[in-house]
């Protein structure tokens, strides 16, 4: 959690390391741990992400990935 504010503040969101470290690390754990809310959260910034890469194929993935977490834990998008 602490790794992706630091990718935050220092504005390296939007680089290739910040992108391998949320899939291949941080959605992972909270995917194991079951944290939904953290999750949803996370693949949301990789929506952005892929967004501002002009990858819109995966950011639609992702957004679809959010709706199917909500709608497993009984919410909605707003």
């Amino acid at each position: 959690m602490f790794n992706v504010l630091n990718y935050e503040i220092n504005e390296k969101f939007n680089t290739l390391e910040f992108k391998n470290y949320m899939i291949n690390v941080a959605i992972p754990f909270f995917e194991k741990r079951q944290e939904g809310h953290t999750l949803s959260e996370y693949v949301h910034k990789m929506s952005i992400y892929y967004e501002n890469k002009r990858q819109y194929k995966n950011s639609y993935l992702m957004l679809k990935k959010i709706n199917h977490l909500k709608c497993k834990r009984g919410g909605t998008i707003k």
